[in-house]
């Protein structure tokens, strides 16, 4: 598929390499303390366009990390995020 690529990346060490209309990110943090979790997170909000895309785990959540007010709830069931603030 043309317009898709998939990248391997160190969620702890990496830093943001581009942007991103969809980020797949499920059940990695559940693995990660809260202070890894929000940097994490961090890092993912950097990589997405505006009202980009963000989908998580079942078991993981953005409401008590520090970017949660840049992102609204499309699905909360499937964990699926949209940012709508850089």
């Amino acid at each position: 598929v043309a317009n898709v690529s998939f990248r391997e990346h160190d969620l702890v060490r990496g830093a943001v390499f581009n942007k991103f209309a969809l980020v797949l990110c499920r059940n990695v943090m559940i693995y990660f303390n809260q202070p890894l979790q929000n940097q994490v997170l961090k890092l993912l909000h950097e990589s997405l366009f505006k009202y980009g895309y963000l989908i998580i785990g079942s078991k993981e959540s953005l409401i008590w990390c520090e970017i949660s007010n840049k992102f609204i709830v499309v699905n909360n069931e499937e964990k699926i995020y949209k940012k709508i603030k850089d």
